[in-house]
């Protein structure tokens, strides 16, 4: 094992540095799983997988493979079907959710209803299972079908705990964990699977993409309050308006005291809540350590990411990993 000092001494790399052209293959591949004979469920696919992702989910897939020295052909399917797995989760989130916007569009739902839209996350799921087919690798089935079992039971939490003030960090956790942190595992788990250095490789990308998924999520409910709505393509506040008990919340509802405390209690059962009282709320997570207290634990995530990347032989795709890290915690939509 090298020391994390190592990452610092060496020249800084810029993940699209070392996935431009494998990105551009992924983007071949969704085209083509997004073919359908039916026009309404091609379009709808073609829409959504053009809409302005990131595309960080296949970026961790093509770099955690670079990080256990693969090279080959496989990588860039595996790629692609982590990207359909994600968006189909979010065609089905956005449909229990009830939201009406996704990247500053018409969410699917809100364009074609529940019903198509159901189905079409149905489709995209069925493009997953049929890419993991053609690879044909039981271990990373396993992967994806433990994936998928975790996030549907992170939902089912999540449900079950709207509006819940008695919400506890551990219940956050262990929701974000189910919904976020294991599908940006898996995505490192899929690319380091391919790689013949044994399962140490892969025991430590799998948990890098933990923590890493967990620091996203918490920078991503942060931002729900403190983002701006035209960049974030979503409403601001609309974590607090559909009563998901997000870290800010928690930390908030924890510090605050007397009237303020009762205060932000009501409104959190509230059906309909006004700007001017998400603006106070705002103005109570900065007073209560609510904004600062998830940011300073994401920022621990970040840290444990960058221990399980320091037992890893240097070489530019760990770089780029590391650099991800940095831009998770550092952005600001």
């Amino acid at each position: 094992m090298y020391s994390p000092s190592q990452h610092k001494l060496r020249t800084p790399v810029h993940p699209a540095d070392l996935t431009r052209e494998g990105l551009q293959r992924v983007e071949q591949i969704l085209i083509e799983e997004s073919e359908s004979s039916v026009w309404l469920i091609q379009n709808a696919a073609e829409s959504i997988l053009s809409a302005g992702g990131k595309r960080l989910r296949p970026t961790l897939v093509l770099l955690s493979a670079r990080a256990v020295g693969y090279e080959g052909e496989r990588v860039y399917p595996l790629a692609a079907m982590m990207e359909l797995l994600h968006t189909a989760t979010l065609i089905h989130d956005d449909i229990i959710d009830h939201s009406t916007t996704r990247r500053g569009q018409a969410s699917l739902n809100e364009f074609l209803g529940n019903a198509t839209s159901v189905l079409i996350g149905d489709f995209m799921v069925s493009k997953v299972f049929r890419l993991i087919g053609q690879d044909g690798d039981p271990a990373i089935l396993r992967v994806i079908c433990d994936a998928i079992i975790k996030m549907c039971e992170g939902e089912v939490i999540q449900i079950c705990e709207s509006s819940n003030l008695q919400t506890t960090i551990d219940t956050y956790l262990s929701i974000i964990t189910s919904k976020t942190g294991i599908l940006m595992s898996s995505c490192c788990k899929v690319g380091a699977l391919l790689g013949e250095n044994g399962m140490e490789p892969v025991y430590r990308l799998e948990e890098f993409g933990m923590a890493l998924g967990l620091a996203f999520q918490i920078i991503d409910d942060i931002l729900d309050f403190t983002g701006d709505e035209q960049r974030l393509g979503k409403p601001v506040a609309g974590d607090l308006r559909e009563g998901k008990i997000t870290l800010p919340l928690i930390l908030t509802l924890r510090n605050a005291r007397g009237r303020d405390l009762e205060w932000l209690k009501n409104i959190i059962h509230q059906e309909e809540i006004s700007g001017e009282e998400v603006c106070r709320v705002m103005e109570m997570m900065h007073a209560y350590q609510g904004i600062s207290g998830a940011r300073a634990t994401a920022k621990d995530y970040i840290r444990t990411a960058r221990q399980h990347l320091s037992a890893l032989p240097p070489s530019p795709a760990v770089d780029a990993l590391d650099a991800l890290a940095d831009s998770v915690v550092e952005r600001d939509m």
